[in-house]
C-alpha cells in the first residue's frame, strides 16, 4: 500500500467525518441553544455530550491514524538494493572493502575507495534524489574481531561522474565534498559474525542519479593484542571492464597525503538501502492502489 493510497482511503474519510460532526455542533443558527452552546464554549464551560464524546472521539482516532500511516509509509518506501552477482571472493588484497588478510596480520589500517557507476545504479534502479540509508557489502565468512580489539571506521559516500577509478590523486583530496555517512567504533560487539552482507546506517547523503564513490577508512581504536581477528575477511566481487576498487593498507598510519593506490578491475558487490525523494511538500511518493 502506498503513502497516498493510505491517506486517501482512512485519513480522508475519518477527517471529513470529523468535520461533519463539528458541523452539526456548531451550526450557525439563531436557535437558543446553539448561543447556549457557543457561550459555554467560549467561557470553558463546555459539556456537550454529542459533540464532547462523538467529535473528539473521531478527532482522537484521526491523529492516531495519521501518526500510524506516516510511520508505515516511511516503512514500505524503502527499498533495498544489491549491486553485483558474482560470487568470486578476495582477502588480503588491497582494495577490498577492509583489509585483512589473516587473523595476526599486523596491517591494521586501510584505505580503500569503491565505486558504483551510474549505469550500477540505473540496472538497480536507484532514481535519482533517493536517500540513502543503508550501505554495506559481502563478507562471506563468520570473521570476526577478537577479545577486546577495537576499530574505527569511517564511511564516505560522495556523487560522482567516474565511470572508472585511478591512482595517483591524495585521498583528502578525493573525499573533498563527501559525507561522512557513517562513523563508529568497531569492535567483538558490534562486528558481524555471520556470513552475508553488513550493513551499515548511513545518514545525510541524497543520491544525485550519477555514480557514488565509496571512501572506508579502517584505523585501530587503541592498543590490539594478537590474534587480532579470527580470520582473515574475504569480500565477495564481481569482475568488471574497468576499474571500480582500488585501496592500499600498512602496518602504520596511512597519511591522508597518501596518492599511491592497488586498483581492481571488479566491483564488491554492493547493497544499498534508500527512501525515494520526496516529491511533494508532504513527502508523499506516489497515488496509487495496492494490487488486486
Amino acid at each position: 500500500m502506498q503513502v497516498k493510497y493510505f491517506y486517501f482511503t482512512l485519513f480522508l474519510p475519518l477527517f471529513l467525518r470529523t468535520l461533519l460532526l463539528m458541523r452539526h455542533a456548531f451550526a450557525f443558527s439563531l436557535a437558543t441553544e446553539n448561543l447556549n452552546l457557543i457561550n459555554k464554549i467560549m467561557t470553558n464551560n463546555y459539556k456537550h455530550k454529542r459533540f464532547g464524546l462523538l467529535s473528539a472521539g473521531w478527532m482522537r482516532m484521526l491523529l492516531l491514524i495519521a501518526a500510524v500511516g506516516m510511520g508505515f509509509g516511511t516503512a514500505v518506501a524503502q527499498t533495498t538494493v544489491t549491486i553485483g552477482t558474482g560470487t568470486l571472493t578476495a582477502q588480503g588484497t588491497n582494495g577490498t572493502p577492509i583489509y585483512r588478510s589473516s587473523a595476526t596480520s599486523a596491517f591494521h589500517h586501510s584505505k580503500s575507495i569503491q565505486l558504483v557507476t551510474a549505469a550500477d545504479m540505473a540496472a538497480a534502479g536507484v532514481p535519482g534524489g533517493a536517500i540513502i540509508t543503508q550501505w554495506g557489502y559481502n563478507k562471506t565468512t563468520t570473521a570476526g574481531i577478537s577479545g577486546a580489539n577495537a576499530w574505527t571506521m569511517n564511511v564516505y559516500l560522495k556523487n560522482s561522474s567516474a565511470t572508472a577509478l585511478a591512482s595517483g590523486t591524495a585521498w583528502n583530496t578525493m573525499i573533498s565534498g563527501a559525507t561522512l555517512a557513517y562513523s563508529a567504533t568497531i569492535n567483538s560487539s558490534n562486528f558481524p559474525t555471520t556470513a552475508g552482507y553488513w550493513l551499515w546506517p548511513v545518514t545525510g547523503f541524497v543520491y544525485a542519479g550519477g555514480s557514488v564513490e565509496c571512501y572506508i577508512e579502517w584505523f585501530p581504536a587503541g592498543a590490539l593484542i594478537s590474534p587480532f581477528t579470527s580470520a582473515a575477511f574475504p569480500w565477495q566481487y564481481t569482475a568488471t571492464a574497468t576499474a571500480q576498487a582500488m585501496g592500499t593498507s600498512n602496518s602504520v598510519a596511512i597519511a591522508g597525503t597518501t596518492t599511491a593506490y592497488t586498483t581492481q578491475t571488479r566491483v564488491y558487490n554492493t547493497r544499498i538501502t534508500y527512501l525515494p525523494g520526496a516529491s511533494d511538500d508532504l513527502g508523499l511518493q506516489a497515488i496509487t492502489a495496492p494490487a488486486t
